[in-house]
Parts: structure tokens; sequence; C-alpha cells
């Protein structure tokens, strides 16, 4: 199980670019200010296929990792989720939860098979 496991700095980027995307979006939850209207549009999607095609536990990242991921993307999507309750007309609260959400749910997505060749 562990032995699958790849190395490199591909997994490390991912897992460095997924913790930067979740700490960008609890932060756009709560920034009045920052008006990125096309966060609905191109994140979730983003964050889908980032996850989805890249980050599989046993495969990608340790599952120890995997979970401090799936970890930070809950922490995110409360964060932006309670963004939503407190300032309900913000403009960019709902996207970021939408977009946190999509990333939480990317990580159950394991397209190993087809990502990784010779994957089981």
């Amino acid at each position: 199980m562990a032995a699958s496991v790849l190395g490199g700095p591909a997994a490390g980027l991912a897992v460095v670019a997924f913790g930067l995307l979740m700490l960008l979006l609890a932060a756009i939850g709560w920034d009045g200010t920052s008006g990125l209207p096309n966060l609905t549009q191109t994140a979730p999607a983003l964050v889908t296929a980032l996850l989805g095609a890249v980050i599989n536990p046993d495969h990608t990242v340790s599952r120890r990792t995997w979970n401090g991921l799936a970890a930070a993307a809950l922490v995110a999507a409360c964060s932006a989720g309670l963004a939503v309750v407190v300032f309900p007309r913000h403009v960019d609260a709902l996207p970021a939860l939408t977009a946190s959400v999509a990333a939480f749910a990317g990580l159950y997505v394991n397209t190993s098979k087809v990502t990784h060749t010779g994957a089981a």
C-alpha cells in the first residue's frame, strides 16, 4: 500500500498548491473587497480537476498527507460557509464555499487507474 506512493517534486507541488488554494478560498470567503465574480465558473472546475486527476490516496500521496488535505478542504469549506451565514450579501462568500466543497469532494474521486500508469 505505502510502497505504491509516488514521490518526487510533482506530488509535493500538488500538495503545496492545494494547501495554498484552500488558504486562498478561506480568505476570499471573508474578504469583502476581493470582487472575483468569475470564481464560481472557474475555481470549482480547476480544484476538482487538480484533486481528482492528481491527488489520489496511496498512489500520489500517502494516506496521512491525503487526510491532511481533506482536513484543509473541510476547514476552508466550513470557514466559507460561516462567511456565507455572517455576510449573506458578500459576493465572493458563496463561490468560495462552492469551490472548497468541490475541492473536498474532488479528493474522493480516485482516477489513479487513468492518471497513473500501472496503479492498481
